[in-house]
C-alpha cells in the first residue's frame, strides 16, 4: 500500500508531462507507449508475418521489373513489325504510282521525255506521289540496258552504272520486277534497304524505289532508347527504395530488440523485488500497471493499459 501511495506522486508528475505525449499521439483512441502494441494480438500477428513480408518484397520488386520489361518489349516488337509492314506497303504503293505516271508521261510525250538528263529528272520528280514525304527513300530510273540514268534525290555515284552494281548481282528484282515484291537487300555500299522494281516500256528499262532501314526504323529506335532509359531509371529507383526499406527495417528491428531486452529486465526486476508499477493518465482516464502489480493484488493479469472504470470494478 505504501508503494501505491508513493506512486500517486508519480501519477501527478505524469499528468504534468502528458502534453508532450499528446503531440505524439493526437488520437484519443491511441495508447501511449510500446507495451500496449507488443501486447496487442494484431501486432503480434504482424510480427509473425513480418519475415514473410520482408522476404517477399525483393521477389515482388523483381517480378514488377520483369513484367514491365516484358510488356515494353512486346510493345516494341509489335511496333517494329507494324513499321516493317507499313513501310513495305507504302513502298509498293509508291512504285506502282510512279510506274503508272511514267507510262502516262511517256505515252503523252513519246520518247522525247527520255532524251536528255534534265527531262529524266523532271520525269522522276513529277511522277513521285504527292503524299510521299521522301523520308530517306531513293528512286532510280534505268534505260533498256539496265544502266541508271536518273535518280531522286540525285545520286551521282550511282548514275551511269548498272543497277545490279547498286542492288547486287544475286537479287530477284532485276529479273522478276513487280513479281519479286519488296525485298530486303544489302546494297553495294553496305546499306540495308527495302527495294522494289517495276519494269517500263522502251526506251526506259525500270524504276526502282529504295528505302534504307535506318530511315524506316529511325523513330522506333528513338522510342526504344526512351523506353530503355525509363526502364533503367525505374529499376534504379526501385532498388534505392528497396535498400532504404531494408535499412529502415533493420533499424526498427534493432530498436525493437533493444526495447524488448530492456522491458524484460524491467519486468524481471519488478517480479524479483515483489514490486508493482502503475502510471495513471488522468487526461485520458487510463491506467497502466505492470504484471507484477496484478500478482501482488492477487488478480488475474489484465491488459497493460486499462480504463479507470475497469479499475473501479476490480
Amino acid at each position: 500500500m505504501g508503494l501505491l501511495m508513493t506512486r500517486a506522486g508519480h501519477a501527478v508528475a505524469a499528468e504534468r508531462i502528458r502534453p508532450s505525449h499528446k503531440a505524439i499521439l493526437p488520437s484519443d483512441q491511441a495508447v501511449a507507449g510500446h507495451i500496449k502494441h507488443l501486447a496487442a494480438p494484431a501486432y503480434q500477428r504482424l510480427l509473425g508475418a513480418e519475415q514473410l513480408l520482408r522476404r517477399s518484397i525483393p521477389i515482388l520488386v523483381v517480378l514488377f521489373v520483369v513484367i514491365l520489361a516484358l510488356a515494353r518489349a512486346v510493345t516494341l516488337v509489335a511496333e517494329h513489325a507494324r513499321l516493317d509492314k507499313s513501310s513495305q506497303d507504302y513502298l509498293t504503293m509508291i512504285a506502282d504510282t510512279m510506274e503508272a505516271k511514267i507510262r502516262q508521261r511517256m505515252l503523252a510525250g513519246g520518247t522525247a521525255a527520255a532524251d536528255h538528263q534534265g527531262a529524266l529528272n523532271d520525269l522522276l520528280s513529277s511522277s513521285r506521289p504527292n503524299l510521299d514525304n521522301h523520308n530517306g527513300r531513293i528512286v532510280l530510273l534505268t534505260n533498256e540496258a539496265g544502266q541508271v540514268v536518273a535518280s531522286l534525290p540525285v545520286m551521282k555515284a550511282w548514275e551511269k552504272k548498272p543497277l545490279t552494281e547498286t542492288l547486287g548481282l544475286y537479287q530477284p528484282l532485276t529479273a522478276l520486277g513487280a513479281r519479286a515484291g519488296v525485298q530486303l537487300l544489302t546494297l553495294a555500299d553496305g546499306t540495308e534497304a527495302y527495294a522494289t522494281t517495276r519494269f517500263l516500256d522502251a526506251p526506259l528499262g525500270s524504276v526502282t524505289v529504295l528505302h534504307p532501314t535506318k530511315d524506316v526504323f529511325a523513330e522506333w529506335r528513338e522510342a526504344m532508347s526512351v523506353s530503355v532509359t525509363l526502364f533503367v531509371g525505374t529499376s534504379a529507383i526501385l532498388l534505392v527504395l528497396s535498400f532504404a526499406f531494408y535499412a529502415q527495417a533493420a533499424r526498427a528491428q534493432s530498436a525493437d530488440r533493444l526495447y524488448a531486452d530492456s522491458f524484460q529486465r524491467h519486468t524481471t526486476a519488478l517480479k524479483r523485488g515483489r514490486c508493482g508499477l502503475w502510471d495513471w493518465d488522468l487526461s485520458r482516464g487510463r491506467l497502466y500497471w505492470s504484471a507484477s502489480m496484478a500478482d501482488i493484488l492477487g488478480l488475474q493479469k489484465q491488459d497493460d493499459v486499462i480504463s479507470f472504470a475497469m479499475l473501479s470494478g476490480l
